[in-house]
């Protein structure tokens, strides 16, 4: 079917939002007549000009990024005509469009370029939470004079025209044209792009936040001074679907945890943190169930409440030394049937497990895995560490069966804490290696008598690698845990009195 003058005038002004003249009147009729283009591709040649690429297609990206649509009819034709009629200086209007009650309500009536504002950016116009590393850099280009990103219109546009939102926009804005070339009524109200996930950013202020049924994310900032936006105020409330937490950490909240409920997943991001020691986050969530730190600091949960996770994951952490220390205590999940799977990062950790059969592994650095309850690790339920490397540094001065010490500066490898299961129970231990499964089950049920009370009893099977500890002094293992690929030990990789870790007592 040929199109009409007057249909072939819709589509150049609802696309190019000018009349055509008499000569695109005369040759898009005289193309359709041939029969060698159909409607669909003569729209298609409109929408897909060099003119609509130019003039229009900018306009339709800064209405997604400012407000979360398409343009109305009548704003289109306006800021197009005006783009055009400056000299193409989209920035002008992205300055209007910040100052309009619309944006405000969805940005904030603030003036500057902080965190909070990027990460909304990040999640309405690009569909996805930012990094750490994306936040600093786009934070630094704000606060550097000549940049051209000094204000917050800048860094909308920036958004807006970037090479990551063309892609993502590009066939939502050529659908949007096509329509209203055939004179659709796609205006205002809807949304240039859809989906299932919803984005919520925390404010500087106390939020409570409600999600939805879908997969939603949140995203905040800890201890960034002014633009800190997860605090002990803060509640999140999720509603359903798989839904993610992610956090870009400066520096600790070491104050009452933040409660969230109905958040599967927690991502926490130190790649910009500061200063020579270990964070600490402290979160409450039930429904949490994997837990992940990446970025040069490691992070302290130890006043959290995060009781169904499963899978925390920390191998992401480059900061050494006490930087990149991470400490996670598994031990209230109490579900046999179901072990954790911890990884640690390049600092010097400390893991506690649940009473399944756990999976951990240390990463680099010297690591400790406390002991702390008889049901920890059994028989039935025993513990993998997939790299444990020995500590052979004991006690300066003292005998090798005082175990490895307090100072946890002075390891020069991992170590197994039992301080909560022989507290006031021992003062030595007492650690045979025997090459033979059989032989050490044997030797745990009767060499025990060979030592005193106070001593604390270990056999350690060097063919499979078990390690069978008596807490109780009764000849059974109450411990069994396999360290994978480990032939030897000595009693310098046990601890069994205490001692510090980045300001935390064990």
């Amino acid at each position: 079917m040929a199109l009409t003058a007057a249909q072939i005038t819709t589509a150049f002004e609802n696309v190019l939002q000018r009349a055509p003249s008499a000569g695109d009147v005369n040759a898009f009729m005289a193309a359709s007549q041939s029969g060698f283009f159909t409607d669909a591709q003569l729209y298609e040649t409109i929408v897909n000009s060099p003119e609509a690429n130019g003039n229009v297609d900018p306009i339709v990206r800064l209405y997604q990024g400012a407000f979360g649509r398409v343009p109305d009819k009548g704003g289109l034709y306006g800021n197009v005509n005006a783009f055009e009629a400056s000299g193409h200086n989209i920035k002008a209007i992205a300055e209007t469009f910040t100052h309009s009650a619309e944006f405000t309500t969805l940005y904030g009536t603030a003036e500057t370029v902080t965190e909070s504002y990027l990460q909304s950016l990040y999640a309405n116009v690009l569909g996805r939470s930012a990094s750490a590393v994306e936040l600093h850099s786009w934070l630094e280009a704000a606060n550097t004079p000549g940049s051209g990103v000094a204000t917050r219109a800048d860094v909308l546009n920036g958004f807006a025209q970037s090479a990551e939102f063309i892609a993502r926009s590009d066939a939502a804005v050529n659908d949007f044209l096509f329509k209203a070339a055939q004179g659709q009524d796609v205006y205002g109200a809807h949304p240039l792009l859809s989906g299932s996930e919803h984005f919520f950013t925390l404010t500087g202020g106390t939020d409570t936040l409600t999600g939805t049924g879908g997969n939603d994310t949140y995203n905040g900032v800890v201890g960034a001074g002014f633009d800190a936006t997860l605090t002990a105020g803060d509640t999140i409330q999720d509603q359903g679907g798989s839904d993610t937490l992610n956090l870009i950490v400066h520096g600790s909240n070491d104050g009452a945890p933040v409660n969230v409920a109905g958040v599967e997943t927690i991502n926490i991001d130190t790649s910009v943190s500061s200063g020579g020691t270990t964070l600490v986050v402290n979160l409450t969530d039930a429904a949490a169930t994997t837990l992940t730190v990446r970025g040069s600091h490691g992070v302290i949960f130890d006043e959290s409440a995060l009781p169904n996770v499963t899978t925390f994951d920390a191998s992401g952490v480059t900061g050494t030394g006490a930087a990149g220390a991470v400490f996670f205590d598994g031990s209230s999940h109490h579900d046999a049937a179901q072990g954790l799977v911890m990884k640690g990062g390049a600092g010097s950790d400390v893991f506690v497990g649940g009473y399944g059969a756990d999976m951990l592994t240390g990463g680099a650095g010297n690591d400790l895995f406390a002991f702390v309850d008889a049901k920890q690790s059994t028989a039935a339920h025993m513990d993998t560490i997939t790299d444990f490397h020995p500590n052979t540094i004991g006690t300066p001065g003292a005998p090798a069966n005082q175990g490895a010490g307090q100072l946890t500066s002075s390891y020069n490898g991992d170590v197994l804490d039992f301080t909560a299961l022989f507290a006031g129970k021992v003062n030595a231990i007492h650690l045979s290696v025997i090459p033979n499964e059989n032989a050490a089950l044997v030797y745990m049920a009767h060499g025990v008598e060979l030592v005193g009370s106070d001593v604390a009893f270990a056999v350690f099977d060097s063919s499979k690698s078990n390690l069978y500890v008596d807490a109780n002094h009764n000849g059974e293992a109450d411990a069994v845990i396999h360290l994978e690929g480990v032939s030897t030990l000595t009693e310098a990789a046990f601890r069994f009195h205490g001692g510090d870790y980045g300001g935390i007592v064990l």
